[in-house]
């Protein structure tokens, strides 16, 4: 009897301590995976990490670098990991909870933001945030993130920033590699000598699968809402009202689809006031693997100064990436004011049986096939002929004072440049803004009736119709 109690005491000690030891190594694969598949992604690297595994539980230090066109934002974050499939430390202090999980992740975070002041010095925003995450055996990682409220007063440069903070939470299954998030951000105010910014109740959710296991080729839909986003500054003032962007992208067999829409309700720019705003853009049947190199090839390139070797290797992708014939179509773009309206369309179908034509412009119409229409209302494109012209001669008329004011010159200078003035030709006078909108009418590219004006324009088989009238398209391309 007592060596089978003895026996039941030493497998008893052995889950006790070979469990939670197997579910830390398991842990820490999961972690080197993580780190790994960081750096495949291309816009972020991994600059140090550090694994202590122990027992019963582990500690992991982290940094990373977010690159974003010349600033880096860095990632350092610390993660105390407690190994499953029980939380034995918590047993301890007498909490038994018998949930089963192959680790418990606490992270705490300090997000550094490179900023550069009104006098030009080089400081970092540093941002605190904390989180909890928990891997279960089903293969669910569900994570729940929290940035804790933020304000910065900068007496010396006259700057406020102003943040309720950020909640982020989101579910990853690494069987099905699909991925769910939600964030939500009450308020955002930035307040400094020559602007201020507001902007209440920021929300987003996402739905996606990574179809090949490398953080680049996230498939599905996200949206996003902002309640209102107020702007005012020394030469503007913006108020946008119920700003929603949504899109989705899947793939169909070896054929990419995307979609894009953006609206928005009651926005105001300066004096000028709109009631709807929807833009709606879709992109089907682009390769997917080829859409995957682009995206690699852009990341590598990046560094690459030298603009002709950057538009080489993208030319290079373009015959596979096109090969399925892929359209691209602006669905609907349109914006209701008080003005006016303005309602646009276009589609680009592209054929991917000659991709060779897009390569030489004199041939690329003969690969293309396109249509696009534009209605505007007469009131609109009035208003804003005249606005332009008004913003013109107020240029005008402050350049003439400027002019009036300087005595930099002195009378010699004057002669000099009078004496090469007369030897120069004369230049065209520019033609105004409603003087060009004349000669479009007169050349039949823009066409109207009583309350609008009318473009209309298709390309097939290298032929350019505009408003039903036959055009050639090399003279055009070369104007």
């Amino acid at each position: 009897m007592k060596k089978i109690l003895l026996v039941l005491l030493l497998l008893i000690v052995a889950a006790v301590v070979g469990l939670p030891y197997y579910f830390g190594m398991k842990a820490e694969k999961q972690y080197h995976n993580i780190i790994a598949k960081i750096n495949e992604s291309g816009n972020i690297t991994v600059i140090k990490e550090n694994y202590e595994r122990g027992i019963f539980n582990s500690t992991a230090k982290t940094s990373i670098e977010l690159k974003q066109s010349s600033r880096q934002v860095t990632v350092n974050s610390t993660d105390y990991i407690v190994h499953g499939p029980l939380d034995f430390l918590e047993f301890k202090k007498g909490n038994f909870n018998f949930n089963t999980f192959i680790a418990k992740v606490d992270s705490k975070a300090t997000i550094k933001i490179p900023v550069t002041t009104s006098t030009g010095e080089k400081k970092s925003i540093e941002i605190k945030s904390e989180g909890t995450t928990d891997i279960g055996f089903d293969g669910e990682v569900e994570s729940r993130y929290v940035i804790p409220k933020y304000k910065i007063i900068k007496k010396k440069e006259n700057l406020v920033i102003n943040w309720s903070g950020l909640e982020l939470n989101f579910i990853y299954n690494h069987k099905t590699k699909k991925l769910s998030s939600y964030f939500e951000s009450e308020s955002l105010q930035i307040t400094d000598p020559d602007i201020t910014l507001i902007i209440n109740s920021i929300t987003g959710k996402s739905n996606t699968s990574d179809i090949n296991q490398n953080l680049q080729s996230l498939t599905g839909d996200f949206e996003m809402k902002i309640d209102s986003v107020k702007l005012d500054s020394v030469d503007s003032k913006i108020n946008l009202n119920n700003i929603k962007f949504s899109g989705f992208s899947k793939t169909d067999q070896d054929k990419l689809q995307m979609g894009f829409k953006l609206t928005g309700d009651e926005m105001v720019f300066n004096e000028n006031k709109f009631t709807q705003l929807t833009y709606d853009i879709s992109i089907r049947d682009i390769d997917s693997a080829t859409w995957l190199k682009l995206q690699q090839t852009a990341n590598t390139i990046k560094g690459n100064e030298n603009k002709m070797e950057q538009g080489m290797q993208i030319m290079g992708i373009l015959p596979e990436l096109v090969k399925h014939s892929p359209v691209i179509e602006i669905k609907e773009l349109s914006l209701k004011s008080d003005m006016g309206n303005l309602n646009a369309s276009a589609k680009v179908k592209i054929n991917g049986d000659k991709p060779e034509l897009l390569q030489n412009i004199l041939l690329i119409g003969n690969a293309i096939e396109a249509e696009a229409s534009v209605i505007a209302s007469k009131g609109l494109v009035e208003f804003y002929i005249d606005k332009a012209e008004a913003q013109s001669d107020k240029q005008n008329s402050l350049q003439i004072d400027k002019d009036k004011q300087s005595n930099s010159l002195d009378l010699e200078q004057n002669f000099i440049d009078n004496e090469m003035a007369e030897k120069l030709p004369n230049k065209e006078p520019e033609l105004s803004n409603r003087s060009k909108l004349q000669e479009l009418i007169d050349n039949d590219y823009i066409t109207s009736d009583d309350k609008n004006f009318i473009f209309k324009a298709t390309l097939k088989s290298g032929q350019v119709t505009v408003n039903g009238k036959p055009m050639a398209l090399t003279p055009m391309l070369f104007q």
